[in-house]
């Protein structure tokens, strides 16, 4: 299982099925730059995903964004509410031992036909962060612009 498919399921999952009608993949925000960014109508509630497909980038997650984690756990900055880590089912990654107890965890698995196939197996809880801004909807729409721009122009690629 790739990390796009992971990504698209999630996505899927917060669009269709949660009906989050704000997200997107890739938004470039400080302090992070998620993999999944999901936000409510509300403009109040604003989840952070992020798709491991192996245990080394799990555990780089923490090595090399250890000053994010910090500040999400005593919200110093403003951040997403909530942050789930998606993990392909099967992998045992949700047992890893350095996952904060206060972040959720999404299992997808592979459904012939089906996309956005997710298992919460541990729901998140509300991060400490400060009020959700302005400009982090801001960031969120302009990416959202963006990718499906982008998805147009991969579409006529190579035509005159």
């Amino acid at each position: 299982m790739t990390a796009d498919y992971i990504k698209t399921a999630v996505m899927y999952h917060f669009r269709f099925l949660r009906h989050y009608p704000y997200i997107a993949s890739e938004v470039d925000w400080y302090p992070s730059k998620p993999d999944v960014l999901a936000m409510n109508e509300q403009l109040t509630k604003v989840v952070e995903i992020e798709v491991k497909i192996s245990l080394t980038d799990l555990r780089a997650e923490f090595n090399h964004k250890k000053r994010k984690h910090e500040n999400y756990a005593c919200g110093w900055w403003t951040g997403p509410t909530h942050f789930y880590f998606a993990f392909p089912e099967g992998s045992g990654f949700q047992e890893y031992e350095k996952i904060p107890t206060n972040y959720g965890i999404i299992l997808v698995k592979t459904t012939k036909g089906r996309v956005g196939d997710c298992k919460f197996v541990r729901r998140a809880k509300k991060l400490p962060c400060r009020n959700v801004k302005k400009e982090i909807a801001l960031m969120l729409l302009r990416r959202m612009g963006s990718e499906l721009i982008y998805l147009r122009i991969d579409k006529y690629k190579g035509e005159k």
